[in-house]
């Protein structure tokens, strides 16, 4: 899988449920990425909300919501690296998705990022914040 330059896939979510703060966070990081360095940004959104949604649209990024065709979360996102070919993958989630999931995506040259994971699968990516 070759990456696309200069794009980055976000995977976080946000909602009455969880707060908004795991979105906040991202589009803070995509806007910075986009204003200093010209990046793209794509946010794959699973459990959201109208605010949610509307707050990355207003930041001018990309959204692709979840709309369980998928039988796993890996599936979907697995499909979106494929749609969108990202250079780097942010994760700002607390989902299913194991260290595995993540090492078989990997292996493909994804630069993957995790937020504030204490999970195992903070294990199988580049940085970790």
């Amino acid at each position: 899988m070759a990456s696309t330059e200069r794009t980055i896939l976000f995977r976080c979510d946000g909602s009455s449920r969880i707060g908004h703060g795991h979105i906040h966070r991202c589009v803070s990081l995509a806007n910075y990425m986009k204003k200093n360095f010209n990046y793209s940004s794509i946010f794959a959104l699973s459990e959201y909300s109208s605010t949610c949604v509307k707050l990355v649209d207003q930041n001018s990024h990309s959204i692709e919501l979840n709309k369980e065709i998928f039988n796993t979360e890996i599936e979907w996102i697995s499909y979106l690296l494929c749609l969108h070919l990202p250079s780097c993958l942010i994760l700002d989630v607390r989902s299913n998705l194991s260290r595995l999931d993540l090492e078989s995506i990997k292996r493909n040259g994804l630069f993957i990022i995790s937020l504030d994971d204490i999970s195992d699968r903070r294990l199988a990516c580049d940085f970790n914040f």
